[in-house]
């Protein structure tokens, strides 16, 4: 029988020793899980302080720009709302393809348009006729008489129309309608302090010049 080894003892004045713990244990499963979330956590707050920093940097957007945006989202509108009518009341192919092009481009104009008023803070206007606009070009009138757009009598008058006459009066009213989009987007061409603005106003206006030559010719003139 051998003798079995002293017990050990610890003096008061000495650290007592915890043994190690196992790789892959409670107290190190706990860990790996916190570790991500106090990362993500970390990076949330940078990237908060970060955008607050850009915010505040970002300087209000100028009365031309900020006005040009707003009226020139419902001017769009109208050219839309006509143009879907008539592609699902006419049959002449040329008048589809101009309807075609003008939402395609005018619904992705609004889309840019709608991203820049969210990027600067500003909410996204609602349709409403009586809203002051055009104080940008200091000739402020109601939405409903903006440059080229149709007043609401013709609008009506216009969805009771069918066959050649619908397709004439579509060419004749978006024609107006264009013009003065073309002169509402010139004026921001030439006063916009964001050039990206300033550029997109440009492209607004070659495009729907060249769309007042097509309907011109379609319309024989």
């Amino acid at each position: 029988m051998t003798a079995s080894a002293p017990a050990r003892t610890i003096a008061p004045d000495e650290p007592a020793t915890m043994a190690p713990r196992r790789p892959g244990g409670p107290g190190s499963t706990r860990a790996a899980r916190l570790a991500p979330l106090l990362v993500v956590g970390l990076l949330a707050g940078v990237v908060g302080v970060m955008i607050g920093w850009r915010a505040a940097e970002r300087p209000p957007p100028a009365p031309v720009d900020e006005g040009f945006v707003v009226d020139m989202i419902e001017h769009h509108r109208q050219a839309v709302q006509l143009s879907e009518f008539v592609l699902g009341a006419s049959d002449n192919e040329a008048v589809h393809a101009i309807a075609q092009g003008v939402i395609s481009d005018q619904r992705y104009e609004i889309g840019w348009m709608e991203s820049w008023l969210t990027s600067h803070g500003i909410a996204r206007p609602q349709p409403d006729p009586d809203r002051l606009s055009m104080r940008w070009m200091g000739m402020p009138v109601p939405a409903s008489q903006m440059p080229g757009i149709i007043p609401q009598d013709e609008v009506v008058a216009f969805y009771n129309l069918d066959g050649a006459e619908l397709d004439r009066t579509y060419l004749d009213l978006l024609i107006d309608h264009h013009v003065g989009g073309v002169h509402m987007a010139e004026y921001a061409v030439a006063h916009a302090v964001d050039p990206a603005l300033a550029d997109m106003a440009g492209r607004m206006a070659v495009t729907q010049q060249s769309e007042i030559n097509d309907m011109r010719q379609l319309l024989g003139g």
